[in-house]
């Protein structure tokens, strides 16, 4: 499949990637939507898919993240920050129903699930 067709993603990047840095877009830093942006790198995987890789850091926390995108960069960085939050809180709370109700797969079919 040619990459100009692949879907819209996102994800954070794992601690094993080794991507290619191929070079940086610039942003606009002063603009509140970029809030805690510190880079947004064009990088290439392994196998030759070029990728946006934001990285951001959280004000609350001090903990910075990296995210793969490959959304383009018309798209502001808060956004994809923000859709990437917004994904992994739904996940969270999946994972948390998932436990509470002693299941293994979130599609479960169980009697406990449907009844809970």
């Amino acid at each position: 499949m040619d990459q100009n067709h692949l879907p819209d993603f996102r994800g954070r990047e794992k601690e094993n990637k080794k991507l290619e840095i191929l070079g940086i877009h610039p942003f606009d830093r002063v603009d509140p939507i970029n809030q805690g942006v510190i880079f947004d790198k064009l990088v290439a995987t392994s196998v030759g898919v070029t990728v946006r890789r934001v990285t951001y850091q959280d004000s609350e926390t001090g903990i910075i993240y990296a995210y793969i995108t490959n959304l383009p960069p018309s798209i502001a960085l808060g956004i994809v920050v923000l859709l990437y939050k917004c994904c992994w809180d739904v996940k969270e709370v999946l994972d948390e129903f998932k436990n509470k109700l002693g299941e293994t797969k979130s599609w479960a079919r169980t009697r406990n699930t449907k009844t809970c």
